[in-house]
């Protein structure tokens, strides 16, 4: 039961960023043992525009939707995937993939297109569909050659850029202008 507590989210029961640390750790250690045939990518997907995700009663629907596109994603078979949550509405993922990179890192961004495609989630009470988008963020793990925290940063810097590309209408991306 501690332990339990201790690595999952008490409200939906998802691993927590605990969990998803002592993951990353094991998965860094078999990629630097073995380089030359697996690599790590990190990645997070952030909800962009899901007005109900601050307390609204639609968040527990987003967030599960998200972690079933995340979880049966079909090109994820061979690889070595762990999910968890961050509060609020950030998904990680840590996939350990083979030695090309940009094969992995092409899958990811894949699976963000498939999240923004197919993110609806039937609203039966009031006959709407409540869209969900995400934002995606990525880095990757080479060889004893970046911490934990620094891979996290990379990764939430790309995540930031994404946002700014994908949002470039948002008023709080843009600059005051004098008129």
């Amino acid at each position: 039961s501690l332990a339990f507590t201790k690595l999952f989210d008490s409200t939906y029961q998802w691993p927590n960023m605990s969990a998803y640390e002592e993951a990353l750790g094991r998965l860094q250690g078999r990629v630097d043992a073995a380089p030359q045939s697996s690599s790590l990518l990190v990645a997070c997907y952030a909800i962009d525009d899901f007005g109900a995700l601050a307390g609204g009663k639609f968040e527990q629907a987003a967030l599960a939707q998200i972690h079933r596109l995340v979880q049966g994603h079909k090109d994820f078979a061979g690889h070595d995937l762990f999910v968890a949550y961050e509060s609020p509405g950030r998904i990680w993922l840590a996939l350990s993939s083979g030695p090309i990179i940009r094969t992995g890192i092409t899958l990811l961004q894949d699976l963000q297109t498939r999240i923004n495609e197919s993110g609806s989630i039937p609203s039966h009470r009031v006959d709407l569909d409540v869209h969900v988008s995400v934002s995606f963020g990525y880095a990757t793990h080479q060889v004893d050659a970046i911490s934990l925290s620094e891979l996290m940063a990379a990764c939430r810097d790309r995540l930031e850029k994404d946002f700014s590309l994908r949002n470039s209408l948002d008023p709080s991306q843009l600059l005051p202008v004098d008129i």
